[in-house]
């Protein structure tokens, strides 16, 4: 399934057995509730209006524990959504949401009579210009508390527009939940701790507008890589129907093919001379939280044009040229000095490190050497699923609630050219647009559980017979399969389990059973020899590995 990150449900529904509304339960905040079959949800109050510590309540803050769930199933709430997103749409319970008012007027009493507002930020969390590399920062030294108003609402990544008063991802918002969320927050709210957006004219201004979720994921696993200054852009679909992608679609141009440039942090028409400007966000951080995305490594161009992170040897393996500067060190300069030359110096030599131009520049000899701060890889780490050892070590990492993901491939990965070469191998002829990689860790594991099953059955791996074959399908059945999840319907390239075989015809229902083994065969084919079509009755022996889109 296509995941769309979304808000939250702006609907509530009210209890299948009476027309109830949702409540939290006084009598277990309280003291304890006795009640066996109490219908209110056994949740922390304070943690539902966003005012608890949950490192010292000892209620509890689970909203997918069993008990809780029973009651949300029971008030038509889909638990089919991350742990936040269904805590927003217990508050939309008319009941509760007198409580969240409660607290909320109760906290407004408190901060007016401290003579503090709501949310107070320092000079330094302003918005500010950036360098094509490196974040412009304001030194520690010239922060002082400002006072600033709060939005009218709150900008999520999923809508357009992506303007915010601080140029942050809300560190709640992908983590747990943000208590301004309701009332309007300054930061993006964002599923991941990054996200990607292009500066064009909305309007009569210039705005920030977001990339999908999609585009976002691909960009930031090739800034990951030092060894990348460009990256095409994902091909958005001129079918989406959500208005997000539409409103986007017009602006990248329909089918466009688009260039990221990092070294300019730019984005480029291939085509025609149109560029946009390309930022990154990432979490506020603190010293006690400080997510992956938000971890910094600095490189350097060798004298071979290889990238060579600060305080290791280059390629030479010269001992004398490693430096007595660190990553750290440049990121500790950069947070505090950004507009003063970093000196540092090996055996042989003394520099200038530049952040702002992002140079570095040899005072004895005049050499300059372009350099690059890239985030520490974290997609394929950042993961909360402890089963996941099973699943294959290239895919991406999930969220713990996400059922399934469309991995846009580069054009320069070797997955990508080993599917473009098996897409032509099976006499595709048509110019392939983009190539999806398929990832479903429930139904990948339902194949690989039926591929174990086969092989203890016959005794013999190769028995298995496992291929990669395609299958066509019209474009218009897409977004079902993606809100339906993906089957054998889906256009692609799947891998399916042959495993025996018999020849068949178009008036099976059922294979034949092969005497051999006193159980069906698990295909049938049109020639056993040589097939040309081969028809599969169970769908846990086939999964949907790639998507691929013609033009």
């Amino acid at each position: 399934m296509l995941k769309f990150f979304h808000p939250f449900s702006r609907c509530f529904l009210s209890s299948k057995g009476g027309s109830k509304d949702l409540e939290v339960c006084e009598e277990y905040n309280e003291s304890n509730c006795d009640i066996s079959d109490c219908h209110k949800l056994h949740l922390c109050i304070k943690f539902v209006v966003g005012r608890c510590s949950s490192g010292k309540c000892s209620l509890n803050h689970k909203v997918l524990s069993s008990e809780v769930k029973n009651i949300l199933q029971s008030f038509g709430i889909s638990l089919n959504e991350t742990p936040r997103d269904i805590l927003l749409s217990i508050i939309k319970s008319p009941k509760i949401q007198k409580v969240v008012e409660k607290f909320k007027s109760g906290q407004n009493e408190k901060d007016s009579s401290s003579g503090k507002q709501p949310e107070e930020i320092t000079s330094s969390e302003k918005k500010k210009g950036e360098t094509p590399s490196a974040l412009s920062v304001k030194p520690k030294e010239e922060e002082k508390k400002v006072e600033k108003p709060l939005p009218i609402k709150t900008v999520w990544s999923s809508e357009l527009r992506g303007d915010v008063t601080i140029d942050e991802i809300c560190y709640n918002s992908v983590e747990d939940y943000c208590p301004y969320e309701e009332k309007g927050c300054w930061r993006l709210h964002c599923p991941y701790h990054f996200h990607w957006q292009i500066k064009t004219t909305l309007g009569k201004k210039q705005s920030w507008v977001n990339l999908t979720v999609e585009q976002s994921l691909a960009l930031e696993k090739a800034f990951c890589d030092v060894n990348l200054s460009k990256v095409s852009l994902p091909i958005l679909e001129p079918s989406a129907s959500h208005s997000f992608d539409k409103g986007l679609l017009l602006i990248l141009k329909g089918k466009s093919k688009w260039e990221a440039d990092f070294d300019t942090m730019t984005l480029n028409l291939t085509s025609k001379n149109v560029t946009f400007e390309l930022r990154r966000l990432c979490t506020e951080t603190t010293e006690n939280k400080r997510p992956d995305p938000c971890k910094f490594k600095w490189y350097f161009s060798d004298i071979s044009k290889n990238w060579i992170e600060y305080g290791n040897i280059d390629s030479t393996g010269n001992e004398n040229l490693k430096c007595n500067l660190s990553s750290k060190d440049i990121e500790n300069h950069l947070q505090t000095r950004p507009n003063s030359p970093l000196p540092f110096q090996n055996q042989s030599y003394t520099y200038i490190l530049d952040v702002q131009n992002m140079v570095q520049m040899n005072l004895d000899t005049n050499a300059r050497r372009n350099i690059r701060r890239r985030p520490i890889p974290h997609l394929k780490e950042e993961t909360d699923d402890d089963i996941s050892g099973d699943l294959p070590s290239h895919w991406e990492s999930m969220q713990q609630d996400e059922r399934c993901r469309r991995a846009t491939l580069l054009p320069s990965s070797e997955e990508y050219k080993k599917i473009d070469n098996l897409a032509k191998t099976q006499g595709a002829s048509n110019n392939i647009l983009k190539i999806e990689r398929v990832q479903n860790p429930y139904v990948y594991r339902a194949f690989q559980n039926k591929v174990q099953e086969m092989k203890v059955t016959y005794k013999n791996d190769s028995s298995v017979n496992i291929r990669q074959l395609f299958h066509g399908t019209a474009p218009d059945t897409v977004p079902k399969i993606c809100d339906e999840n993906f089957d054998w319907r889906l256009h692609g390239t799947s891998s399916v389990a042959v495993g025996t075989v018999t020849t068949g015809n178009s008036g099976m229902a059922r294979p034949p059973i092969n005497t051999q083994y006193n159980l069906p065969f698990d295909s049938t084919v049109d020639n056993v020899s040589n097939p040309t079509i081969i028809v599969k009755y169970d769908k846990q022996e086939y999964y949907p590995e790639y998507i691929i889109t013609f033009g």
